[in-house]
């Protein structure tokens, strides 16, 4: 038996496609065999399995890889790092300029790059109650705060991993942040990680720091803490433990029943899927901004194409205004909806004390063929007053089955979760919100 540690890359969802594509190999073998019977397989799919192949080795073999490379300068892949980005970085960091990757890196952690991935976090409930203060600290980020914002991002990340834990943090001596097939949740990630972050710091330094060392910070002994690289290996450690947060909240720390194997007919159905979805993504094009401007600014659903991501936006506002907040649940993505009453209460705790008044479309941005943002200005009556709001989805295309696809594909349907943000751009205000909770929590 080998001792070599675990790899990313041996996760069942990198290893599953793998053995996917040797099942694929092995058919072509009985090619004439299968004429047959009736089945046939095409000259241009066969010719792109040796692509195939090599691209999935490429996407199983990045985590690992990075990790290499920086997760002992606390550093890890998660699941929705950018992996063009992470490509870049290993190619500099393999070419012996690890100092130039870092740089890379902490330049792709910029305003919109954290608040997407505050928005990504959403779902994990624990980190709702902390998500004001979250944005304070981008705000300190942004404006080159870095004594202000390092402290808060390592507590929100201590508390959010105690609260999902039930009592252990995430720098707990023993803390377990492992999940089954994850990214970020493998020895190699957030173990790895939190062996580096939790490193014994003894005796007060003053000169610059390049981890965001939790003790030797928050005990007032590591004092160069207040740099940009630190403050960007700050957020990117909360934004990996999403993964194992969501693990934990749906069961799935822990290896499950094996599936079946897929049988012969259902590995060819796989293939015909996969050429389908490939040939539906190479013809999508975003829309022109003539087409974006002649979408309606306001109006009913039915004014709107069915088929475009802003028709879901629309159609939840009018649930909103009904306060139909089952039916607003629905329009969660489909792993939701095993949780579909949990869901509907969330939307009802989220938009119930708020009666929406009037929306009008700012912007959408075409992303990609299952992805696009739509962002709205909602005006709505909260506690006798009229505020002024901004509704943002991150509009997601899932298929019948509950599976990613392209927004052309048959069946496909736009599913997101809203965040309702209210339009307050003043830090202040924030911060008063956040005062005052503290006083009425103490």
């Amino acid at each position: 038996m080998s001792d070599d540690p675990p790899r990313i890359a041996n996760n069942p969802s990198f290893a599953k496609p793998r053995e996917q594509i040797q099942g694929m190999k092995q058919l072509l073998r009985f090619r004439p065999l299968l004429r047959l019977f009736g089945v046939k397989i095409d000259d241009d799919l066969i010719s792109k399995i040796d692509g195939l192949e090599e691209e999935i080795e490429r996407q199983s073999t990045l985590p690992d890889r990075f990790n290499d490379l920086f997760a002992e300068r606390g550093w890890i892949a998660y699941e929705l790092m950018h992996a063009e980005m992470m490509q870049l970085a290993i190619e500099k960091g393999e070419a012996g300029d690890l100092d130039g990757a870092e740089e890379m890196l902490v330049e792709h952690y910029d305003r919109e790059t954290i608040e997407r991935n505050i928005q990504w976090l959403f779902p994990v409930e624990a980190f709702r109650s902390r998500e004001d203060l979250a944005r304070l600290a981008l705000e300190d980020y942004v404006e080159e705060r870095f004594h202000a914002c390092v402290p808060v991002v390592l507590m929100i990340l201590d508390g959010v991993v105690n609260e999902v834990h039930g009592s252990r943090g995430f720098f707990f001596k023993d803390a377990d942040l492992t999940a089954w097939d994850s990214i970020s949740a493998h020895s190699r990630g957030l173990q790895a990680l939190h062996g580096v972050l939790f490193s014994s710091r003894q005796k007060t330094t003053t000169e610059p720091l390049s981890i965001p060392y939790r003790n030797g910070i928050l005990h007032g002994q590591d004092l160069g803490y207040a740099n940009k690289l630190v403050a960007a290996k700050a957020w990117a450690a909360l934004f990996a433990v999403r993964e194992w947060a969501l693990a934990a909240r749906d069961g799935r720390l822990e290896e499950p029943q094996p599936e079946p194997e897929p049988s012969l007919w259902e590995l060819l159905d796989q293939l015909a899927q996969s050429k389908r979805e490939r040939a539906l993504a190479s013809q999508w094009k975003p829309r022109s901004d003539e087409d974006l401007a002649s979408v309606p600014k306001t109006g009913v659903p039915e004014e709107y194409d069915p088929a475009a991501p802003e028709a879901a936006v629309v159609k939840l506002l009018h649930l909103w205004k009904r306060r139909n907040y089952g039916e607003m649940a629905k329009l969660l993505p489909p792993p939701f909806r095993e949780r579909l009453s949990r869901a509907a209460g969330e939307m009802r705790q989220d938009f119930g004390d708020k009666q929406l008044e009037s929306f009008e479309i700012q912007e959408i941005r075409d992303e990609a063929s299952a992805i696009s943002e739509v962002r709205v200005r909602v005006t709505y009556t909260w506690d006798g007053c009229q505020e002024d709001g901004v509704l943002e989805c991150r509009v997601v295309s899932y298929d019948e089955k509950g599976e990613l696809c392209s927004s052309i594909s048959d069946g496909a349907a736009w599913y997101f979760w809203p965040r309702l943000m209210p339009s307050k751009t003043n830090v202040a205000e924030l911060q008063e919100d956040v005062d005052d909770k503290t006083t009425t929590d103490g």
